[in-house]
């Protein structure tokens, strides 16, 4: 039903129909042909999320690839795009429009970025790549598992025993006084109930479900970057790491600081291994440029450090072109 809504284009009917599927029977089929509807009427975000939870369930789905590249393109996010892309034309690298959509979306993230063209070349199919595992050895097929146990992930909201108890009166204009003491050893609760529930993440998928799953809050992406081992970090995102990301990574590592003031080092060391690293610091905002200024001055530099750490920071600053 959903199919012949889509081709007499009454999307948001099929939109509905598909959402009924899902709701019986998820498949990356059923999130892809959504996804497909979502960007008819220009819903990319939605469409992107879709195409997400399709490779969850089918890491090799080359349809789900390839609509998610159409909606990062649409959404700036031009080198997911481009990542996207060319993973789906190694899965089928004699499919004429993939290698147009691969050579479109790889021109246009140049033009965007202002860097000089590289020849287009045609990535090599992924038969012809010897095969790799994620950084526990295991396949990325576990992002499935990932998905379908993603509340496990997310941290259950700090107990109402744990609130911070307010003073007794109130502030001015009415409003209710917490103590110091009672808002520090709420954070201290809630950082200890985050922690106590992530792990790891083993590829780029899982991480991206769990980071977006905190989005709304800062503190518990930088607990979820506690749990990382910074030199993973380049093999995970791969050609993830985009400018968006990286300012919301920036931001978290501010939370680790002072007391995992190293810790947040290892990761802006790694960040700069990951692929293509220059050219996402190239494309930062100029809104997260005075950002990343800020906390390099305020945060970064002013943390004590052993020697060895301090030679770090010196050496990564013109990286991140601060």
């Amino acid at each position: 039903m959903g199919n012949s809504f889509f081709k007499e284009k009454k999307y948001v009917q099929a939109i509905e129909c598909y959402s009924r599927s899902i709701a019986l029977q998820p498949s990356a089929v059923s999130y892809a042909n959504r996804a497909m509807a979502y960007i008819k009427i220009r819903r990319f975000k939605e469409a992107e999320a879709d195409c997400t939870e399709a490779i969850g369930f089918d890491d090799r789905y080359v349809k789900a690839y390839s609509r998610r590249s159409t909606s990062r393109k649409e959404l700036g996010d031009f080198l997911g795009a481009v990542s996207d892309a060319e993973f789906a034309l190694r899965l089928e690298p004699e499919n004429k429009e993939l290698k147009e959509q691969y050579i479109h979306a790889k021109a246009l993230c140049e033009k965007m970025m202002n860097v000089k063209p590289d020849e287009k070349k045609i990535p090599v199919p992924i038969e012809e790549l010897r095969a790799t595992s994620n950084i526990n050895g295991s396949s990325d097929a576990k992002a499935h598992h990932m998905y379908k146990e993603e509340s496990s992930l997310h941290p259950s909201p700090m107990p109402r025993e744990q609130y911070p108890k307010h003073d007794e009166g109130a502030g001015k204009n009415g409003k209710v006084v917490f103590s110091a003491e009672a808002v520090a050893a709420s954070i201290a609760a809630a950082r200890a109930a985050t922690q106590a529930k992530l792990t790891a993440p083993n590829n780029f998928y899982e991480f991206e479900a769990v980071w977006k799953g905190f989005t709304s809050n800062p503190l518990q992406q930088a607990e979820l970057l506690k749990v990382i081992k910074p030199s993973t970090l380049p093999h995970m995102f791969k050609d993830n790491l985009s400018p968006k990301l990286l300012g919301e990574i920036l931001r978290a590592l501010e939370l680790l600081f002072p007391e995992n003031a190293s810790h947040a080092v290892d990761i802006l060391e790694s960040l700069t291994l990951s692929k293509r690293f220059g050219i996402t610091a190239m494309c930062l905002s100029s809104k997260e440029k005075k950002e990343l200024q800020r906390l390099w001055e305020e945060v970064f530099s002013v943390s004590q450090f052993d020697e060895e750490k301090m030679h770090v920071l010196d050496r990564l600053r013109p990286k991140f072109l601060v």
